[in-house]
């Protein structure tokens, strides 16, 4: 379970300090928390499994931190953690072989094994869980629905050599960087 009262007091403090300087914000902060756990959920789920303890020195610990920008209005909340990368876990899931079927049939991403960013996009759009639990694998798609909401907002995140960024409007961009992070960091954006 994810500690929702770390989470809470982030959320907390972000809803009063947009409250004191951005008066007239429209930021649901209850959706915002919804989707922070969320994103805390899946690292103490999938950030830190067994069977990768040995070829990663995993930290298990996540950092969450936001931010409020007055000149441009906007309201941030990030998540990071050290873990196990969404490539990494991704192409150990059951039904990896069939995302990549899919993602060539149906999509011009090429060799989308070694595309990080495609990775993650996949992870998105795939909505599964090792839990096999109805209500878990909504999680990248739950944070990503609450930036939906917003007039305006971007939803990024990076793990390893990936990034995949998502906006408020409905479109979205992925890239595969030359240089890896350790682990995934999530962060929302959304301008009041």
């Amino acid at each position: 379970m994810a500690d929702s009262s770390k989470s809470g007091k982030l959320i907390d403090a972000l809803e009063r300090i947009a409250n004191e300087h951005l008066p007239d914000s429209s930021v649901d902060f209850d959706r915002l928390a919804s989707a922070v756990l969320e994103g805390i959920t899946n690292t103490k789920q999938h950030a830190y499994p067994a069977e990768l303890a040995k070829s990663f020195r995993f930290t298990e610990r996540w950092w969450a931190t936001g931010v409020i920008d007055k000149a441009e209005r906007r309201v941030s909340a990030i998540i990071y953690d050290q873990g196990a990368s969404i490539p990494d876990t991704i192409m150990r899931a059951p039904w990896f072989p069939a995302l990549v079927d899919a993602a060539k049939r149906l999509t011009s991403w090429g060799n989308f094994e070694n595309d990080d960013g495609a990775l993650i996009a996949g992870a998105m759009a795939v909505g599964r869980s090792k839990t096999r639990l109805s209500h878990r694998g909504k999680g990248l798609a739950d944070m990503e629905s609450f930036m939906r909401t917003c007039s305006k907002g971007r939803l990024s995140v990076l793990s390893r050599n990936g990034e995949y960024v998502s906006y408020a409007a409905g479109d979205a961009t992925r890239f595969t960087h030359s240089s890896p992070i350790r682990g995934t960091l999530v962060q929302w954006d959304v301008w009041v």
